[in-house]
């Protein structure tokens, strides 16, 4: 989260380490889950697509859930 209060969708500057390390893990899981020689290292079983769909929909569900958040925080706030 980059800000408490502030919606995600305003800030004007991007933390690209940030991003990138956010895009390195999910290659890396993606790797290690369907690469077999990696999966058998760590003792992966295969995951099939719509497993793998439904985790990063669960994954990007939480960012309109805290953006909600905010939005509940910022009227708050302004109420009082």
């Amino acid at each position: 989260m980059r800000s408490q209060r502030q919606s995600i969708f305003r800030l004007g500057s991007q933390n690209k380490l940030l991003l990138g390390a956010a895009l390195g893990s999910l290659v890396a899981t993606t790797l290690v889950c369907e690469v077999s020689v990696l999966a058998a290292a760590f003792e992966f079983t295969s995951v099939e697509l719509s497993e793998y769909l439904v985790a990063i929909l669960l994954g990007v569900l939480v960012i309109p859930i805290v953006e909600l958040v905010k939005l509940v925080q910022r009227r708050r706030h302004a109420d009082s």
